[in-house]
């Protein structure tokens, strides 16, 4: 029987069997990849957005949709299974988790990774399709030329980096026997990378997780502290100094921020998850239940921060039932 990572598990036996709804107001809904209009998204209020979310379909799929400043989306991976975006500094591509075969049933047979424009053009292979590897959670690096992503094989994960162009992977984080990995993102500097790091119990259930952060060489990791169970993603903010951290599970989600020199936790946000800092930092980017017309959908919003919460949202235009491999992704701009 073949073994994948707990986000991979998650996301077929909640689409096994169930159709799924998503309005997403698409230029384009067939195979091919649309075009949309491009700009500086840094000249902007608005947030250069990708998410990955449920196919037209529902049937098992994952697509991702670039939302644009000016309000234009398109999906870019017409034709693919695909999840797990994040956009290069330059704004110019995004890296994504490609899977050979769906999430229906047991799942696919291989993720890897590749990167490809904002428009779906121009598509390059950086990992290969290795039967029963997974290859997720790409992470792209402040200064454009290093993916950090999580691989998963028998018998757990760890966290590897690797060239842009492809090549030899380096590992960072080792896998470890009972020891799960998930959601590097990569500091401001790109010196660090911060993570959740969860143990199993006998059963291979999540028996307590933490926030990590590791030197990008391998060195010198440490515990932050610990966090909820449910953890996915992280995102460290613009001034180096926290990181917000997204739990899911259950239909149910939450947004913490985490201060990196106490360990300290500050819940900013109930019924909100798959949070991402935009622009400055000044800004979230994330789904909520709050507004939503049906009992299981979730609204994509961008939220600024007010103290230690989130301030009234604004509507991205994006809607959809979440599972555990959703992801969302910003770009990012200079201070």
């Amino acid at each position: 029987m073949r073994r994948r990572s707990t986000a991979l598990v998650a996301g077929a036996v909640a689409l096994t069997g169930l159709v799924v709804g998503v309005t997403l107001d698409r230029v384009d809904d067939g195979d091919e990849a649309s075009s949309a209009p491009a700009g500086d998204p840094c000249a902007s209020t608005a947030p250069l957005v990708a998410v990955a979310g449920n196919d037209s379909a529902g049937e098992g799929g994952a697509e991702i949709t670039v939302v644009r400043p000016d309000g234009t989306r398109a999906v870019a991976t017409g034709g693919w299974v695909a999840t797990d975006p994040d956009i290069a500094p330059d704004h110019e591509r995004m890296v994504v988790s490609r899977a050979l075969g769906d999430w229906e049933s047991a799942g696919p047979e291989a993720t890897a990774l590749w990167t490809l424009g904002l428009d779906g053009s121009d598509r390059r292979r950086v990992t290969d399709d290795v039967p029963e590897v997974y290859d997720s959670a790409p992470a792209w690096s402040p200064d454009g030329a290093t993916i950090a992503f999580v691989r998963s094989t028998h018998p757990g994960s760890g966290i590897l980096t690797v060239p842009v162009a492809g090549g030899e992977a380096q590992e960072v984080v080792p896998p470890e026997a009972e020891v799960e990995v998930d959601g590097p993102e990569w500091s401001p500097d790109g010196s660090r990378l911060a993570f959740v790091r969860r143990r199993l119990n006998v059963t291979g259930q999540p028996g307590d997780a933490e926030l990590w952060t590791v030197a990008a060489d391998g060195s010198g990791a440490s515990s932050v502290g610990r966090v909820d169970l449910r953890a996915t993603k992280v995102d460290w903010h613009p001034d180096g100094s926290r990181v917000l951290v997204s739990a899911y599970g259950d239909g149910e989600g939450t947004l913490v921020l985490v201060d990196l020199a106490s360990g300290s936790t500050t819940p900013i946000a109930r019924d909100s998850t798959f949070g991402r800092w935009s622009r400055t930092g000044t800004h979230v980017v994330h789904y909520t239940r709050v507004g939503a017309t049906e009992e299981r959908e979730w609204r994509l919003v961008e939220s600024p921060v007010t103290g230690t919460a989130l301030g009234d949202a604004r509507d991205l235009g994006v809607t959809d039932f979440l599972y555990r491999y959703f992801s969302v992704a910003v770009a990012g701009c200079p201070p």
